[in-house]
């Protein structure tokens, strides 16, 4: 039974620590997208970041101290894909960092506990 408990307490560990490595990645594309010049830019990097949180943080690999019924960001990305001007856009990735933010705060505050 040890053995058991231990290693699931190893394996929110590992997917915890995922979490935040690809939230990491994330943010660079949505900085990409804060950054861009055009909309079809900041279109690009959106789908990029999106595709990226919905495979990082799908209920398969979600670290225990998040849960999906937090995630207000999913509309907020969905609002993005669908800005029809640029400045729609990048205000919807700086919705979607703040967010993300908070995430990334979740965890780490839940670890350290």
């Amino acid at each position: 039974m040890f053995f058991f408990f231990n290693n699931a307490l190893l394996s929110d560990e590992l997917l915890c620590t995922k979490n935040l490595i690809a939230a990491s990645n994330i943010k660079n594309f949505a900085i990409n997208a804060s950054n861009s010049k055009s909309l079809s830019d900041c279109k690009y990097y959106v789908l990029n970041y999106k595709r990226l949180f919905a495979y990082s943080f799908n209920e398969i690999n979600l670290c225990t101290c998040i849960t999906e019924e937090n995630f207000k960001i999913r509309s907020i990305m969905a609002k993005a894909e669908k800005s029809e001007n640029l400045g729609l856009c990048k205000y919807y990735t700086s919705q979607f960092l703040s967010n993300l933010n908070s995430i990334v705060n979740k965890i780490t505050i839940c670890k350290k506990n």
